[in-house]
């Protein structure tokens, strides 16, 4: 599969990403950075409410324009809403990385939904997620025949459920410590300084 992600040139009022850890970013005021990257969109008003919507309530979520790749290898600027979503797993929070890209069409056409773990995760597949971190669910393939009835919100939301469920990446094995096991579980909230995360729910 080809990697959603893509690279991109420098934009001097656009926060950069790539499928590298999330590093400390200098604080922007969003709105009028979410109202210039979505002045292209087909439906202006309806894009900036429905982002304006994700970025008051999730605050591990962030604005960019980046290049996003096709299926064919076709690059396409587009705006994306990247960053984490929280689940509750067994009793322990845990950080999703994500990267929800709108096409221009938005929002009568879907946005394109991916799971992205950095460097010390790997994407488990799923019902819901294939190896390439794409996201499947029928709210995504019949977006199209109702667009005035779903939003952002209501996609957001979806993902944190069937995450919950399933969760989609799990923490790399290292190399253990005299021979003994390494487990795989979901990525944690905090880091490798916070106690051991329940094990990773079996296949």
């Amino acid at each position: 599969m080809r990697d959603r992600i893509g690279r991109s040139h420098p934009i001097p009022f656009i926060i950069h990403h790539s499928t590298r850890p999330i590093h400390t970013l200098t604080p922007v005021h969003p709105a009028p950075l979410v109202s210039r990257c979505t002045r292209q969109y087909q439906n202006v008003d309806r894009t900036f409410r429905d982002v304006d919507a994700v970025l008051v309530a999730y605050a591990g979520i962030l604005p960019k324009m980046d290049n996003f790749t096709h299926d064919n290898g076709q690059k396409q600027l587009l705006f994306c809403l990247y960053g984490t979503i929280p689940i509750s797993f067994r009793g322990s929070t845990y950080n999703i990385p994500i990267a929800v890209w709108l096409p221009y069409s938005y929002p009568r056409h879907p946005p394109f939904c991916f799971v992205t773990p950095t460097a010390t995760m790997l994407v488990r597949q799923g019902k819901h997620v294939d190896l390439s971190g794409k996201v499947y669910h029928p709210l995504l393939s019949t977006w199209h025949t109702r667009p005035d009835d779903v939003s952002l919100m209501q996609l957001l939301g979806v993902m944190q459920t069937i995450f919950t469920n399933e969760p989609p990446v799990y923490s790399k094995p290292a190399a253990p410590p005299g021979g003994s096991q390494p487990r795989n579980s979901p990525h944690p909230q905090g880091g490798s300084a916070t106690p051991p995360p329940p094990p990773y729910p079996p296949s």
